[in-house]
């Protein structure tokens, strides 16, 4: 009986080794999805011009395994109105340890096409999906995580222009006021690089200029410009009589706005009642 104990004995502590080394390090202990936490926060935009616009994905990733992993690499598709526009590959390569957590944070700069109408309210919203795969390493032990991020950004706009005219009648004579009123509608920054006008009254040109040149116009901010002519005094001396006469008068205006390699034409047929 004390031969077959002592016989026994190494067996039983090679075995409790070995299932202590199971239950303490996780020899054996397959890598799967459910050890690797993930939480993402809302996409949101950093940056943004008439082309494109940044879009930023960061979040944490906790290691519950009972070893440090390898976070290798992030496979994504991007998604923009749940249409598929980009695909690709950003290398990790960031070690976490057990039971601590790491951070992840990827921007990608999304075309942005479609330039809408001023007038367009609200301004149009884009929604965006990034879609991931995080491919994890522990010393050989291999799986991939699903991940993901949803947001959404202003889409680009047009700038808002309109235009107020008036006229001051006095003797032979008849001072005539355009006021331009330009508004930047986006979320970023606008520069103008020049308006150029034209206007017409009673179909008669009567002014023709530029404005705004390197006007700078942040998010929602306006821009006034008034164009002013007196008519009769110096020139124009028929058309003077003729305002001075009339109920109505009908005017027309071409503009045209200059920013990068953006323009813009914008046409006003309209009249001054009296």
């Amino acid at each position: 009986m004390s031969n077959l104990f002592h016989s026994l004995c190494p067996s039983i502590r090679t075995c409790t080794a070995f299932f202590l080394c199971l239950y303490t390090i996780g020899c054996g202990k397959a890598l799967t999805p459910a050890h690797i936490v993930t939480e993402t926060n809302n996409a949101y935009s950093s940056g943004q011009s008439f082309e494109q616009v940044t879009m930023n994905f960061s979040g944490s990733i906790e290691n519950t395994y009972n070893t440090s992993i390898t976070l290798e690499r992030l496979d994504w598709h991007l998604l923009s109105n749940n249409n598929k526009i980009q695909s690709g590959t950003q290398p990790l390569n960031q070690a976490i340890d057990a039971g601590e957590k790491g951070e992840i944070d990827l921007a990608l700069n999304i075309p942005t096409p479609t330039v809408h109408e001023a007038e367009v309210t609200p301004a149009p919203l884009t929604e965006v999906r990034l879609e991931g795969t995080l491919v994890i390493n522990a010393n050989g032990k291999k799986t991939t995580k699903e991940i993901y991020w949803v947001g959404e950004h202003f889409s680009p706009m047009q700038p808002k222009l309109t235009l107020e005219a008036g006229t001051a009648r006095r003797a032979n004579m008849a001072e005539l006021v355009f006021t331009l009123s330009l508004q930047n509608t986006n979320q970023f920054r606008l520069v103008i690089d020049r308006l150029e006008y034209t206007m017409q009254v009673m179909g008669v040109e009567v002014a023709k200029g530029t404005a705004a040149q390197g006007q700078v116009l942040r998010a929602g901010a306006i821009f006034e410009y008034d164009v002013s002519k007196l008519v009769g005094k110096n020139d124009f001396f028929d058309l003077a009589k003729t305002i001075g006469r009339a109920d109505a008068i009908p005017y027309e205006a071409k503009i045209k706005i200059y920013s990068g390699d953006k323009t813009w034409s914008r046409e006003f047929k309209d009249q001054i009642v009296f």
